[in-house]
């Protein structure tokens, strides 16, 4: 399965794959938390956004 190494390396995948992706998000106190995941296709410019919050 690929796996990044704190955003050193890009995975590649096929197009309407699923790839699931998973996030340790660690927080000390009680602010609002996010975790966002770029993605976007090779030869495109711009990159999409998905963002979770807790």
């Amino acid at each position: 399965m690929p796996q990044l190494v704190n955003g050193a390396f890009f995975i590649k995948s096929i197009v309407s794959k699923k790839v699931n992706v998973t996030a340790d998000v660690i927080s000390d106190g009680h602010d609002i938390m996010e975790a966002i995941v770029q993605f976007k296709h090779e030869k495109l410019k711009k990159w999409s956004k998905f963002k979770k919050e807790h």
